[in-house]
């Protein structure tokens, strides 16, 4: 179906465009028509071999086809495929052209390219995040020069997000939590040392790597879009980075560059764990999510699980108290 929309286009057009885009040389194309035996093949043959022999991705083929001319490369790194699409930004899998290393690059979705503050502040993050080095963060290697393409170059992480792991997982037993929870505070403890707050802890913001490791992303992104001295327009609480920080905060009374608004999501993150059920009623509406009350209202772990061991009960407890 997706050839029979392209019948003007020909295998050797196509050639073309790989070309141009950089992503075979003229040596490899020649290389592959020989296989084929002819240069007069059909499109869908030479499509099929090259995604056979891993020359193409997907990804790649879609964009040729479609006629796009970018996409393809950010700097030095080829992006291969997709693999997260978030509010602010896409992250896709990359190759280092140079070394042959796996990457991921979050690049930042065009609405907010066009918005000059946006840029920065998303360029500010990589930044401040690339002085991180700590097992359970992940790190920021390269961060683009170009305001006009802004992109940030992660470790690639072989595993799924929190909220993804849970969602298949159900729930967590305990041991495993808490060893999630730790490594969460160990990377939040090391940022804090060096006067870091990462101010957007959510389930998809932890990554759970294929051995179990837990490794935050996205620091520094919520801090800079708060201003180091918290809201002081009612319009910030439209910063839906920052918006369920701002409800804790305005309901606790605390500065928004206080550490225990980080720990008390962490409490949230696990009680979602051990329940399977996020404490927080889950909305879109700014509102609703400003209210005192979501904050207020959690049911209590104990009623949630009763056989949960009364001191990790009371553990959660204490993490999410609003006081």
């Amino acid at each position: 179906a997706r050839m029979s929309e392209h019948t003007e286009l020909t295998a050797e057009k196509l050639a073309h465009r790989i070309v141009r885009a950089g992503l075979m040389d003229g040596r490899e194309i020649e290389s592959t028509f020989a296989e084929l035996g002819t240069r007069e093949v059909a499109l869908e043959a030479f499509v099929t071999l090259l995604l056979r022999k891993n020359r193409l991705t997907n990804y790649q083929v879609d964009r040729l086809l479609k006629g796009e001319r970018g996409g393809f490369f950010y700097g030095k790194y080829k992006v291969l495929y997709i693999a997260g699409a978030g509010t602010f930004a896409r992250v896709y899998r990359a190759v280092d052209n140079e070394s042959g290393r796996m990457t991921a690059v979050k690049v930042l979705r065009k609405r907010f390219r066009e918005s000059q503050s946006e840029t920065e502040a998303f360029l500010r993050e990589g930044r401040i995040g690339a002085k991180l080095r700590h097992p359970n963060i992940v790190p920021i290697y390269d961060v683009s020069e170009n305001a006009a393409e802004p992109y940030l170059i992660m470790e690639f992480v072989e595993g799924r997000t929190l909220r993804e792991f849970v969602k298949i997982r159900k729930q967590l037993n305990p041991t495993e939590a808490l060893g999630l929870t730790i490594d969460i505070l160990q990377g939040l403890a090391y940022a804090a040392e060096l006067g870091m707050q990462h101010r957007d802890l959510k389930m998809s913001n932890v990554l759970v790597t294929s051995r179990g490791q837990a490794k935050l992303v996205d620091f520094g992104l919520a801090a800079i879009a708060a201003g180091a001295d918290g809201v002081k327009d009612p319009d910030d609480y439209k910063n839906p980075r920052t918006i369920d920080y701002a409800g804790l905060e305005r309901v606790s009374g605390v500065r928004a560059n206080d550490t225990r608004s980080d720990l008390y999501f962490v409490g949230c993150m696990l009680y979602n764990m051990l329940t399977g059920v996020p404490p927080l009623s889950e909305t879109k509406d700014r509102m609703q999510r400003l209210q005192a009350s979501r904050f207020q209202d959690i049911k209590p772990i104990a009623d949630v699980l009763p056989d949960l061991p009364r001191v990790l009960a009371t553990f959660v407890q204490k993490s999410m108290e609003v006081n």
